[in-house]
């Protein structure tokens, strides 16, 4: 667990901006920019995006938010996430002007890097969205709902279970019926 958790964190990374061509455009071709211009760095954290991807050479993706952060806090090991850092790459590089989220910064927005981005954000308490579990992938109140169901199920085997062997032990009692249910047990009753 260690090591996988070792890895996972090792995913996210100060995200620059990439470097711009001759016409002032960023470069078209996207690379990872794990390895920062020392000149562009500063002590301050509110300046560093954290972006995440899935493995070396990889640039950073909405959805690596998500499939990263989510291993993360569901093996409560949430703490090895900048969250800070990964909500502002996500809400200043990854999501588009006209709404949504998409794969790359700048690229256009879809419904599965949508999806995600506001998954990862729900996971970590983004205020004004419910808050997510990491391993089920569903609202919180969601999960309280199938364990108060479960119980209930739960709750209800054991007490027709009961029954039943209630009702074996009156059956095996005779009560000289030659073993037959009572009328009063069957519902029969005249």
């Amino acid at each position: 667990m260690p090591a996988l958790a070792h890895w996972l964190a090792s995913r996210q990374f100060i995200y620059l901006n990439p470097p711009e061509n001759e016409d002032g455009e960023p470069d078209e071709d996207p690379v990872n920019f794990t390895l920062p211009d020392l000149a562009q760095l500063s002590l301050e954290e509110h300046q560093h995006l954290a972006g995440f991807n899935g493995r070396c050479n990889k640039v950073a993706d909405t959805c690596y938010t998500w499939w990263v952060g989510a291993a993360l806090f569901t093996l409560g090991q949430e703490h090895l996430i900048s969250q800070e850092a990964s909500r502002r790459f996500l809400l200043e590089k990854m999501q588009h002007r006209i709404g949504g989220f998409g794969k790359y910064p700048g690229s256009p927005p879809d419904l599965y890097h949508g999806c995600f981005g506001l998954a990862i954000l729900a996971v970590m308490g983004e205020e004004g969205l419910n808050k997510l579990d990491s391993s089920l992938a569903v609202p919180i109140e969601t999960v309280r709902r199938i364990e108060r169901a479960r119980k209930d199920l739960l709750e209800a085997e054991r007490a027709d279970s009961k029954a039943r062997q209630l009702e074996k032990k009156v059956v095996g009692m005779g009560l000289g019926l030659a073993g037959k249910k009572p009328n009063w047990l069957t519902g029969s009753a005249i």
